[in-house]
């Protein structure tokens, strides 16, 4: 146990001599993030009609060198999570059948922090790369909007959502999988990916059919990093 203690102790010191030494990158990204709730067989038979939401995330990005292809990415992003809620019914007017349609858009904005680990595949100036690893969520609010669906669209109400009346969990664990393209034109780097993001967190407990929604998404970003030393 004593020699495992000290193996780990010489990894870390050289963890952080290669990281000193090496270049590392900062940047900024952002782009749409697909959201939607875990669809468990409870939720399916209470409402099929749980619809994903196009919404937005983005943030800051830290790409440290770890081995030869390998790199450690912790980002600070700001997530806008949830799901819509559809309920139609018709009707005859004047022997025209018509669809009447209600919509609730439930949005919750998130802190997120990923700690992925980054694998890079190519040339020095394009690359693929693959990311994976946890991430860590804190729900800052959340708004309930409500439209009714029929000739037109009409937006009804836009509420603010009391996380702590509905004893909603605000802090969230996921799970990260990505992949994309790095470019390198010397003096900075343009990166696109794209990510699945997958909840483990109950985050709200619907008493009617005794289940749980958990928060997943698709993410399309894009942006830039920067060398910042070596």
């Amino acid at each position: 146990m004593k020699s495992f203690h000290l193996f780990m102790v010489f990894m870390a010191f050289g963890l952080i001599v290669q990281t000193a030494s090496a270049q590392v990158l900062l940047g900024v990204r952002g782009g749409i993030y697909r959201s939607n709730i875990q669809a468990t067989e409870g939720l399916n038979d209470f409402s099929p009609d749980f619809k994903a939401l196009d919404n937005y995330t983005f943030g800051a990005v830290v790409e440290v060198p770890i081995f030869s292809n390998l790199y450690f990415q912790p980002e600070l992003n700001y997530t806008v999570k949830g799901f819509g809620l559809t309920a139609n019914s018709e009707f005859n007017l004047f022997n025209t059948p018509l669809s009447v349609g209600a919509q609730a858009n439930s949005r919750f904005r998130y802190l997120d922090v990923p700690l992925l680990a980054k694998a890079k595949f190519g040339g020095d100036a394009v690359q693929l790369y693959l990311l994976a690893g946890p991430a860590f969520g804190y729900a800052l609010n959340g708004t309930l909007e409500t439209r009714i669906k029929a000739i037109v669209d009409i937006k009804v109400s836009d509420t603010n959502i009391n996380l702590e009346n509905i004893d909603y969990e605000r802090f969230e664990i996921s799970g990260v999988l990505g992949a994309g393209l790095n470019i390198d034109l010397n003096l900075f780097q343009l990166f696109a990916d794209v990510r699945y993001q997958h909840g483990f967190t109950q985050l709200y407990d619907i008493p009617q059919i005794e289940d749980s929604v958990k928060n997943k998404g698709i993410a399309l970003s894009a942006g830039i990093m920067i060398p910042i030393g070596k």
